[in-house]
């Protein structure tokens, strides 16, 4: 199945959204998604247990808001992944 993931940011300046990512399967959830993502993006925290990772904030599924890892996922869907990332000290 493919899903079109798209995001308010670049992530990790290696996966460039809007993006088709492909799933196996027919169905899958926002935590399948979010492994396949994380194999490109380890910097980001995308998930923290069975929870939304600190840099996600919001999860948004063909015009539905989501915090659910386990929210279902179907071929054809659109996703955004709505980003926040603390900033680093400086300045």
């Amino acid at each position: 199945m493919v899903i079109t993931v798209d995001s308010n940011i670049t992530m990790c300046g290696r996966f460039v959204t809007p993006a088709r990512v492909e799933l196996p399967g027919e169905s899958a959830t926002v935590r399948d998604l979010f492994s396949k993502i994380g194999e490109l993006c380890r910097s980001m925290e995308l998930m923290r247990g069975d929870k939304l990772g600190e840099d996600v904030h919001t999860v948004i599924i063909n015009g539905k808001e989501t915090y659910l890892l386990d929210a279902k996922i179907n071929d054809g869907d659109q996703v955004m992944v709505m980003a926040e990332i603390t900033p680093f000290g400086g300045g």
